[in-house]
């Protein structure tokens, strides 16, 4: 019985010691695919169009920043918007800054969030005459 437990100890070390020997070096021995030895120190992104080819089709997807203060609607550029056949472009409110998110109330007040400012504000038409004003902050 000894010789029986001794001989199957020294199988299963054995095994163990050929399985771990047949599957390759051990993993902090490897090394990453991932990583390229050639480019070491990348160039500093600059610009808009950091990390992306210098092409016209890029230019025209680079973002537009827009300004720190809301573009006054005398100049806004509503010609250069296309719109179908019977329809106009016109400006509803002005003065909300990149204003984002809209919503007509019941009672037919537009309320506007924005996206950087983090406010919401509420466009309200008194007598032909539309004002904004910030209901939360």
């Amino acid at each position: 019985m000894t010789i029986f437990r001794t001989t199957s100890r020294f199988l299963l070390v054995t095994l163990g010691v050929g399985a771990f020997l047949l599957s390759g070096p051990p993993a902090w021995a490897q090394k990453d695919p991932m990583a390229s030895p050639a480019i070491k120190n990348p160039p500093p992104a600059k610009g808009p169009l950091a990390g992306r080819p210098e092409t016209s089709g890029a230019q025209a997807l680079a973002p537009n920043r827009p300004g720190p203060f809301p573009t006054p609607a005398d100049k806004l550029p509503l010609s250069r918007i296309k719109a179908p056949p019977g329809f106009k472009v016109e400006v509803y409110a002005s003065g909300v800054k990149n204003a984002r998110a809209m919503r007509i109330g019941d009672k037919g007040t537009l309320f506007v969030g924005n996206w950087q400012a983090n406010k919401v504000w509420a466009v309200v038409n008194k007598n032909g005459k539309r004002t904004a004003k910030v209901l939360y902050e």
